[in-house]
């Protein structure tokens, strides 16, 4: 019952954070003076990552794909699927992390981090975030700051929007979320 009331706070938090943020990653996206890359597409147009065994990637695909329509208890089981057919496959850890509601973020983090060189410097980076809120000294604000500077790497992925949204979902000193997401 906490855990079910845990992730309706975590989740009302994370909406209320990208509603008032996506309106102006999307200004800000389509600014012809903007500096983005050019790489930079939305995250449902970013090539997948691929593992060698090719039921690991259908198992990723279907839970990126189940995850991004809000089927999100399907969308974790299928992650772990991926995962238990390539153990050596790195971006289901990713997505665990990016997606609200895993089990066990900090077990998650721990195996993207170990294998994040098998993974592009999108999700290095969101790794790298995460190193801030799981890893061995915490810092919340350095959690925000590299969240930040990689929607700016990527402005038109709002995947990252939640990328953000958990770093700080995870800040203790974050009393007031909604407070937060209203002002920014």
């Amino acid at each position: 019952m906490l855990v079910a009331i845990a992730l309706a706070i975590a989740m009302v938090g994370a909406w209320a954070f990208i509603r008032t943020r996506l309106p102006a990653m999307v200004a800000k996206s389509s600014d012809p003076s903007s500096s983005a890359p050019p790489a930079s597409v939305p995250a449902y147009q970013r090539p997948r990552p691929t593992s060698p065994n090719p039921d690991a990637a259908a198992w990723f695909l279907k839970a990126h794909r189940k995850l991004r329509d809000g089927v999100t208890t399907e969308g974790w089981g299928d992650l772990e699927n991926a995962s238990k057919a390539d153990p050596s496959f790195a971006a289901p850890f990713v997505l665990m992390l990016t997606f609200t509601g895993w089990d066990n973020p900090r077990a998650a983090f721990q195996s993207a981090y170990a294998l994040r060189d098998g993974l592009d410097e999108r999700d290095r980076g969101v790794v790298r975030v995460f190193e801030m809120v799981y890893g061995v000294a915490p810092d919340f604000a350095i959690a925000e700051q590299r969240a930040r500077d990689l929607e700016a790497s990527y402005p038109r992925d709002a995947e990252l929007l939640l990328v953000e949204a958990q770093a700080r979902a995870r800040d203790p000193t974050d009393d007031d979320p909604q407070a937060y997401a209203d002002a920014n």
